[in-house]
Parts: C-alpha cells; structure tokens; sequence
C-alpha cells in the first residue's frame, strides 16, 4: 500500500515544505503512520482540526512527547489554534502533571512563540 494522496495533502498543510527523513530510511513505518494519522483519524466525523490539534498537544505533553510537541505547534498554529491556547494547555497541565513534568513544555513553547512564530 502506498501513502495516499490524502493523506500527503494533509500533511502538507501541518507541515508545508518539511518532507521526513524516515521517508528514505524507514519507508514502510511512514506510509503506514501517514496514513492512519493524515487520513483515516482525519476523516473521522467527531473532531474538528482545531479541537484535535488541542487534544494532541495536551496528550503529548502527559506523555512527554517532547519532540512531537515541538513539531506539532507550529502545525497547530497551521490549523487555527492561538498562541493563547497552547499556552493555557501547557499552564493547565501544571496542574495535574506538576511544574518538573511541565517546565520543558513551557520552554519549548516560548522559544516557538517569543522567537519563531508568535
């Protein structure tokens, strides 16, 4: 099977321009992973862009998912979520995941919104 083009188009639009490296080193895990997570969660009826992009960054930072949070802010700034947003996630999760769990997080999205994209 390979990657669908819905599933290339969606990603595209999280992540114009960015083309993984694991498309040459490890093709069978992305053309699986593409698919199910840029087509077929995508084309579930039950959330919005927008309502998913806040649950993937509240889910990565409770399981500290740090280098997918990095990634996936930009692509959720991409699909409407605010600057405001992402930042009453990460304060959020401070209260129930606790400041040593959660202080990388607020890092990070400093450093992406004071100096790349906010």
């Amino acid at each position: 099977m390979a990657i669908t083009d819905f599933s290339k188009e969606y990603h595209e639009s999280m992540f114009p321009g960015y083309e993984s490296k694991f498309l040459e080193t490890d093709p069978e895990f992305i053309e699986f992973f593409y698919n199910f997570a840029f087509d077929e969660v995508v084309k579930q009826d039950n959330l919005d862009d927008h309502t998913r992009m806040i649950a993937i960054i509240a889910t990565l930072i409770g399981c500290r998912g740090i280098d997918e949070f990095k990634a996936i802010v930009p692509a959720a700034l991409n699909f409407g979520v605010t600057p405001v947003e992402v930042k009453e996630i990460v304060y959020q999760s401070v209260v129930y995941l606790g400041i040593g769990r959660v202080f990388p997080f607020l890092k990070i999205y400093n450093f992406i919104c004071n100096i790349c994209i906010c």
